[in-house]
């Protein structure tokens, strides 16, 4: 299933990835990073989407990274690592209804 947005078109599977990659890559969204505490863009905290984008649009990764992304350096379950986004200010739905 994808997602039709305004002045974007349908979204949905590999365009989906370069689309949320570049919408989390703007200055203008910059977050405070919760360990090092300094500004940093959204998709900074956004590890499995970061090798997503270096796997299906730049391919500077082979398939086998997304089992690495997965898994943080603390080897969290990555439902950890959702709850902790959701809990944070990072986490902003409303961004896909902007223009």
């Amino acid at each position: 299933m994808g997602v039709n947005i305004s002045g974007k078109g349908m979204i949905q599977g590999v365009s989906a990835v370069e689309a949320f990659f570049e919408l989390l890559s703007q200055s203008s969204l910059n977050v405070l990073h919760p360990e090092e505490k300094k500004h940093v863009a959204p998709v900074e905290l956004c590890p499995i989407l970061k090798t997503l984008y270096k796997i299906l649009i730049s391919r500077e990764q082979s398939t086998q990274a997304i089992l690495k992304a997965l898994r943080d350096e603390n080897l969290n379950d990555p439902r950890e690592r959702i709850a902790i986004a959701q809990s944070h200010a990072f986490y902003r739905p409303s961004l896909l209804g902007q223009q």
